[in-house]
């Protein structure tokens, strides 16, 4: 069977149908989410959640051919609000700077403004 065919039966709810057509391309899938998230168990946590999306919102999927880069789209997806997720978390996780800090780095740029100033 051919991706095309194989989006109809999955689409018709035969499982093996959408088995065959993750598994023929894991290791392209794999190979994206680690570029993305540069880390193993992530990259295969994202791979994992792609493939339920996928497979909950097959009946979206207009065109059966475009299969593969409709899945990857998702998987793509996935990893940038992972990473954001990520980003997001390493902000809220430092401490916030203390009244001696911000006072010492409002003098270095007072500092530096006089500086350029003169120049």
């Amino acid at each position: 069977m051919d991706t095309t065919e194989l989006v109809i039966a999955a689409k018709r709810g035969d499982q093996q149908a959408f088995y065959k057509l993750v598994s023929s391309r894991k290791l392209i899938l794999y190979r994206v989410a680690i570029g993305y998230l540069k880390n193993e168990e992530d990259a295969l946590e994202a791979v994992q959640e792609a493939t339920y999306r996928a497979y909950s919102n097959l009946h979206k999927l207009n065109e059966p051919r475009n299969f593969h880069t409709w899945f990857v789209r998702i998987l793509m997806n996935y990893c940038l609000k992972e990473l954001e997720r990520h980003k997001r978390e390493m902000v809220t996780d430092h401490e916030p700077e203390s009244s001696e800090n911000k006072t010492e780095m409002h003098s270095v740029r007072m500092a530096l403004d006089t500086a350029l100033d003169s120049l």
